[in-house]
């Protein structure tokens, strides 16, 4: 049995109450649905089914509606937020928090857990409804988005949930505290929190700081180049992909079904992972379109991956060259 405002509702008058809440200044969505769609983003509820299906012994002594309970305190906490970028983040932060608990098969978090807490809201973001890790840390603008111990609290007390997510209030002073040190950790003591805090968001940090940005971002190509640039061309054969696997398709269909197939399986998705529409498309060459793509991904990752190394000997040689040795003649280093 769930309560709001003091008064006893069963299921359906819960979700009507709550759906009234939504209209008030979302008149568009429903509280029924599990997808609410923002001009910028999407808030996908079945984030919730991924969690509890993936942590079955942490689901089963919850004891809460736990996707009523996000779509609840995600609606209350951006009743008065017009920003959509505040809306994604708050949406997000309420994710991640319950992955939190449940990959570490909590009920709330507590002093001892915060800055670990922390630590991973900052360094961990959302693709596909997963929560994974981020390339690079969340900015401190985006970050001051997610919900506070505080509010959670208050929700929780005002619509009598039973203790999820955080047991009791926490003081500014220890919430900063485990800030801090979350902040420590992430960045290695490259970065207090003052300075986090000051810079926003990585664009607006200062040279003195933002050099670790964008030496992050240079490793991060580094290390991903040949990656993406197979990707990239991978693509851009996809008419040879669908010819290759007896594909007749138009020039609209190619666009609309074929690369957004061969996307899917680049991304790692198997046949069966497939939408039901384009599983239906595919079943007769699905996969002679997954065993032509991963050909030609392989293919072109082994051809990017090999001017890497001419070009990583040129430099060498340039290099040799400039001390004055021949870089033909192994006896000269």
């Amino acid at each position: 049995m769930i309560y709001f405002n003091a008064l006893s509702v069963n299921a359906d008058d819960s979700l009507w109450v709550l759906n009234e809440k939504i209209k008030i200044h979302f008149p568009d969505l429903d509280a029924s649905a599990g997808i609410f769609k923002f001009p910028t983003f999407t808030a996908d509820f079945k984030s919730i089914e991924i969690i509890l299906s993936n942590y079955p012994a942490w689901s089963n002594k919850l004891g809460i509606d736990l996707e009523r309970f996000a779509k609840h305190l995600f609606f209350e906490s951006i009743a008065e937020v017009r920003n959509h970028g505040a809306i994604r983040y708050k949406y997000e932060g309420i994710i991640k928090s319950i992955q939190y608990l449940a990959m570490n098969n909590l009920q709330y978090f507590d002093e001892n857990s915060l800055s670990d807490y922390y630590r991973f809201i900052i360094m961990h973001g959302m693709v596909k409804n997963k929560v994974v890790e981020r390339p690079s840390p969340l900015g401190y603008h985006n970050f001051s988005y997610t919900l506070d111990p505080a509010f959670w609290i208050n929700f929780q007390e005002e619509f009598k949930y039973p203790k999820f997510g955080f047991f009791s209030r926490i003081s500014e002073t220890k919430r900063i505290k485990a800030l801090r040190s979350a902040v420590q950790l992430v960045f290695t003591g490259t970065l207090t929190l003052e300075e986090w805090r000051t810079g926003g968001s990585f664009n607006s940090l200062t040279l003195d700081y933002g050099q670790f940005y964008i030496h992050h971002c240079i490793e991060f190509f580094n290390d991903n180049f040949i990656l993406a640039a197979a990707i990239k061309k991978t693509l851009e054969e996809a008419l040879d992909i669908a010819i290759d696997a007896g594909l007749q398709l138009s020039v609209d269909s190619l666009k609309s079904y074929g690369i957004g197939t061969i996307c899917q399986f680049l991304s790692g998705a198997s046949m069966e992972d497939l939408s039901y529409s384009t599983k239906r498309k595919s079943k007769e060459w699905g996969q002679k379109v997954q065993k032509f793509t991963l050909q030609r991904f392989q293919h072109n990752y082994q051809l990017f991956s090999k001017l890497s190394i001419v070009e990583d000997l040129e430099l060498l040689n340039k290099f040799v060259s400039g001390c004055g040795l021949d870089p033909e003649d192994t006896n000269s280093f």
